[in-house]
């Protein structure tokens, strides 16, 4: 895969259909966001603590089953709930995951133009042959890493702003 957002596509185009809900973090960027809006899903935004939690109290009073919920709450999969963990800020930590899907961004961590993970645990996506939709996105990465690779070594200002513009492009 890509990026992390792909391995989110797949999930959503798999659930996609009628009235699905996500229960998504407060936090969470346009692209955790995206892929689910992409797909109709009913989008709802969980609150978090003050240590940076889910609030549990919330999220069992709201969601149902058949929902999905990205955060590893173990104690929902009683409700038939699919879990989605996005283990990017902890890949190089490896425990063991209990969600249904893991999810990662493995470009955030390597300078890669391109990278994402996902295990499927229960093995319900039917993985056919992965087809990169637009290998332009791999391009327009490689040329901002070889710009922000650049600024680092040179320190030019205006070399962040420029390896920042086609980070977003892609």
């Amino acid at each position: 895969l890509r990026s992390g957002r792909d391995a989110l596509k797949l999930i959503a185009k798999h659930y996609s259909g009628e009235n699905r809900k996500i229960f998504l973090p407060a936090l969470s960027c346009n692209s955790m966001i995206e892929p689910f809006r992409q797909f109709k899903f009913n989008i709802n935004y969980y609150p978090i603590n003050e240590n940076f939690t889910a609030n549990e109290l919330y999220i069992e009073k709201n969601i149902g089953t058949d929902d999905l919920l990205l955060v590893n709450l173990k104690k929902l999969k009683q409700k038939k709930v699919k879990i989605i963990q996005d283990v990017t800020q902890h890949i190089l930590h490896y425990k063991a995951y209990h969600a249904d899907y893991v999810i990662a961004s493995i470009r955030k961590w390597f300078a890669l133009p391109d990278g994402g993970l996902l295990i499927d645990r229960n093995k319900e996506i039917p993985y056919k042959k992965l087809v990169i939709e637009n290998e332009h996105f791999s391009q327009i990465r490689k040329i901002g890493l070889k710009i922000k690779s650049d600024y680092l070594s040179n320190g030019v200002s205006g070399l962040k702003k420029e390896y920042r513009k086609y980070f977003l492009d892609a």
